[in-house]
């Protein structure tokens, strides 16, 4: 399957969920706006197999805007454009048994698009997201395996599965923390062998509610 089906497979499945919770939903569409700022620590999956070069896990850094739709109690949709450094750290030995690291990284931008299922407490908001990525590569660097690393595909598929806080404030201005692991679906390089990337985020955010929820209990009049 090509990327071009991919990108319209991931819009269609995209408006199909946006559409289901549109219907189901009597609240306003949007309820808040936000930010987040984090780490990444990804590598890549080689499909061939070298003795003499690692793959290992390279930390680099993530940002994100994002928007937050429908006042459920429960179920939420959020939707997310995000840079996001990824890449991975080749350890190559040569023939006297030295070992020589280098780096290799890709700058995505990415769209993001979750479902959400939260559980309020009294103090804190758990919740998960799960929900597939489309990753464009704005750019690329290379200290080793140049030609490989420069023919990544411009567009391509992953998803993402994470849990977060959100902590019970007063006010509009809510604040949260994540965390994510997000495998590639489609392949990030394919030619004459294929490369994945896998990922684990970390994520600190700030948002806007733009909803208020209305008291639910009665208003308590006094007597005189």
């Amino acid at each position: 399957m090509t990327t071009k089906k991919y990108f319209f497979g991931y819009f269609f499945l995209t408006i199909f969920f946006g559409l289901i919770f549109s219907v189901s939903s009597n609240a306003q569409i949007l309820n808040s706006i936000g930010i987040t700022g984090g780490i990444t620590y990804s590598t890549q999956k080689w499909s061939v197999e070298e003795p003499a070069t690692i793959e290992k896990y390279r930390l680099r850094y993530n940002g994100s805007i994002f928007a937050e739709f429908f006042n459920d109690d429960i179920f939420r949709w959020e939707t997310e454009f995000e840079y996001n450094q990824k890449g991975v750290e080749e350890q190559i030995t040569d023939t006297l048994h030295r070992v020589h690291t280098y780096e290799n990284g890709i700058n995505y931008l990415s769209f993001n698009n979750y479902l959400k299922i939260r559980y309020e407490l009294f103090r804190i908001i758990p919740y998960v997201l799960i929900g597939p990525r489309m990753e464009y590569a704005l750019s690329k660097q290379a200290q080793v395996f140049p030609n490989v690393i420069g023919g990544f595909s411009a567009l391509h598929v992953s998803w993402a599965v994470g849990a977060g806080i959100e902590f019970v404030s007063y006010g509009q201005l809510k604040f949260f923390t994540e965390a994510f692991y997000n495998p590639d679906l489609t392949r990030a390089y394919n030619s004459n062998f294929y490369i994945k990337n896998k990922a684990f985020e970390l994520k600190i955010g700030l948002k806007y509610l733009l909803i208020h929820k209305k008291n639910s209990c009665p208003a308590v009049h006094s007597i005189t």
